[in-house]
């Protein structure tokens, strides 16, 4: 409210950024992930199998 008591200003705000370089970070990510959850699954697979024997 204003000091005054009128009623409150009314405005209409856009904003917005472009980050072209930041697809290079998720597609990173993904490739990070997936090698990591492919190592975690050989060592898993050679700890199942050196158990066995």
């Amino acid at each position: 409210m204003n000091a005054d008591g009128t009623r409150p200003v009314v405005t209409d705000l856009s904003a917005g950024a472009t980050a072209p370089g930041l697809r290079w970070v998720w597609i990173g990510q993904y490739l990070g992930a997936g090698l990591t959850v492919v190592g975690g699954a050989v060592l898993v697979l050679f700890a199942v199998r050196r158990r066995r024997w």
